[in-house]
C-alpha cells in the first residue's frame, strides 16, 4: 500500500499504512503515519491513482482519497492501465510523434497533461457544532454537481480529478484543487471559477438545507 522512493530508498506509504519490519507498507496501529507526498508538486513528484470521479483516467495530488490503495509514481504508468482512455490519449500521442533520439535536444520544457484550478471559500463562518470535515465533503459534492453539468456544456472539457485540503483551523481558507484535461487555446480556470460565482446561491442554498438536516442551521 505504497511506493518505493528511489530518492530515499524506502517505502512511502498510504495513511494508516506504516512499514513493517520487512520495510514493506504492511502494518497499521503500531506508528504514527503522516502522509510522505504532502509536500509534493503536481506533476512532479505527486503520486498518481485511478480517477474515481472519471472512468478510465488517471488524477494525482498530495492527498490520496479514500479508499485508494494503488498507486503509481508517474501519469505515463498509470495510464498505461487505459491504452484506449480519450483522456490519456494525449498522453500517449505525444510519446509516438516525439519517440526519444540518440542525442540531448534542447527545447521548451512541456507542461503537465493536466490544468489544475485552485478554488477558495471562506471558512470562517462554518458553525461550530459541525465538523470542517464534514462540511468539506458536503461542499465537494455540491462542485461535483457544478463541474459534472459544466462538462455537459463543454465537450472538450474532462474533469480528472477534484479534492480538498486539509485545514489546521476552523477559520483557514476551505481549498479545492480541481484537475481538468489541458486543451490548447482554451483556459478552463476561469470557465471553472465563473461557473461557480453563477452558482453561488445554488450552493449556499445546498449548504444551508445540508446544515438543516444536521439540525444545526438556523
Amino acid at each position: 500500500y505504497g511506493l518505493w522512493s528511489e530518492k530515499t530508498c524506502e517505502c512511502l506509504c498510504i495513511q494508516p499504512y506504516c512499514t513493517d519490519l520487512s520495510g514493506r507498507c504492511a502494518a497499521m496501529f503500531t506508528c504514527n503515519p503522516t502522509n510522505p507526498w504532502a509536500n509534493c508538486v503536481r506533476g512532479v513528484d505527486c503520486p498518481w491513482w485511478k480517477n474515481t470521479l472519471k472512468e478510465n483516467s488517471c488524477a494525482t495530488g498530495p492527498e490520496i482519497p479514500n479508499g485508494v490503495w494503488e498507486v503509481w509514481p508517474t501519469q505515463k504508468e498509470c495510464c498505461a492501465l487505459y491504452p484506449q482512455s480519450e483522456v490519456c490519449e494525449t498522453l500517449n500521442k505525444k510519446e509516438e510523434e516525439n519517440p526519444p533520439t540518440p542525442f540531448p535536444t534542447i527545447g521548451a520544457a512541456n507542461l503537465p497533461d493536466f490544468e489544475d484550478v485552485v478554488v477558495k471559500f471562506s471558512g470562517s463562518n462554518i458553525p461550530v457544532d459541525v465538523s470542517v470535515v464534514a462540511f468539506q465533503k458536503q461542499l465537494l459534492d455540491v462542485l461535483k454537481i457544478i463541474l459534472l453539468d459544466l462538462a455537459d456544456e463543454y465537450n472538450t472539457l474532462k474533469i480528472l480529478g477534484l479534492e480538498y485540503r486539509s485545514v489546521d483551523s476552523r477559520d483557514d481558507d476551505l481549498i479545492y484543487d480541481i484537475q481538468v484535461s489541458r486543451q490548447d487555446g482554451i483556459t478552463f480556470g476561469s470557465i471553472i471559477r465563473d461557473s461557480i460565482r453563477e452558482n453561488i446561491s445554488f450552493i449556499f442554498r445546498d449548504m444551508i438545507d445540508w446544515l438543516d438536516l444536521q439540525g444545526i442551521a438556523d
